[in-house]
């Protein structure tokens, strides 16, 4: 009776066993991609503002064999001239993305990283409008009093433009006479001895920072503070789907694939993403399957 009973208990643990086996996540067999189509590890493409121009060899050596790609959110495409590549129009909502591109059946992922410029109202107030023309001359036009001239609108000169986040010094030039901002109390010494007036454009993006926090035995753990909404996360020149990462509060946990232990060197990239903000990429080195030291 003993030793049925015995049977019986191993018969079940094993059964519970195989059960549970069955119930984890597999992670999917990744697509085979071929080095030679998009040799290396693929550089970011870094927006400009507005449109980018992507020249296709810059990635793929063989252009002919490209078969179709997805752009990221919030960009679109027209053909260069000759199909050479393709110009990128739009701004992309997020702080970075994904271009994949299919060559033979198989995608190849190229990161895609927002453009830090941005639009940037300049205002001068005159509600009676005691001046007929206004010009703006400082360090976002190399000081060119003929480049950027003011509209007039309710009250306002304006003028957009495409700026990166900083400190810009300027003159106003009215109707011709060049002066300090006479609504802007803030002003420095330039580089000729004179003042100028100043204004400040903030970033849209703050901010982030990852992590490397520990080696897995099969993959790693990076820490993230930021309540990311998404997570681009690479092996090589592929973007891996959520099977291959697990977030349990700030810390994130990465399975290596399978396949990288056939491949003498390989990379993951990591970047943790927030509405228009990203982190630095994480760069994680791997020497068959494993985090190099």
């Amino acid at each position: 009776m003993k030793i049925r009973n015995l049977i019986l208990s191993l018969f079940t643990c094993l059964t519970l066993s195989i059960l549970l086996l069955s119930c984890q996540p597999e992670t999917q067999q990744l697509p085979i991609q071929d080095a030679n189509v998009l040799p290396g590890l693929a550089s970011p493409i870094q927006l400009e503002f507005e449109y980018t121009d992507l020249i296709w060899k810059d990635y793929f050596p063989l252009i002919e064999t490209i078969d179709s790609f997805d752009l990221p959110k919030g960009l679109r495409s027209n053909p260069l001239v000759g199909n050479a590549g393709i110009k990128l129009i739009g701004v992309m909502d997020e702080g970075a993305g994904n271009l994949r591109a299919y060559v033979g059946g198989a995608p190849y992922d190229i990161p895609v990283l927002r453009s830090k410029t941005q639009q940037y109202l300049f205002q001068f107030s005159d509600p009676k409008k005691a001046y007929g023309s206004v010009t703006i001359s400082g360090s976002m036009n190399d000081w060119n009093p003929t480049k950027d001239s003011l509209g007039y609108s309710n009250g306002f000169w304006i003028k957009p433009m495409a700026l990166d986040p900083g400190n810009y010094e300027y003159q106003l030039l009215l109707d011709g006479r060049e002066s300090l901002d006479p609504n802007n109390t803030d002003s420095v010494m330039g580089m000729s001895g004179n003042y100028n007036s100043v204004f400040k454009v903030a970033s849209a993006m703050k901010a982030m920072g990852i992590q490397l926090d520990s080696i897995e035995q099969e993959g790693f753990a990076f820490e993230d503070q930021n309540g990311a909404d998404r997570y681009l996360i690479y092996w090589n020149n592929l973007l891996l789907d959520k099977d291959y990462y697990q977030v349990l509060g700030s810390r994130v946990t990465v399975k290596i694939p399978a396949e990288a232990k056939a491949i003498d060197s390989s990379h993951m990239r990591v970047w943790s993403v927030k509405g228009p903000s990203r982190s630095n990429n994480l760069l994680i080195p791997l020497s068959e399957g494993k985090v190099m030291d």
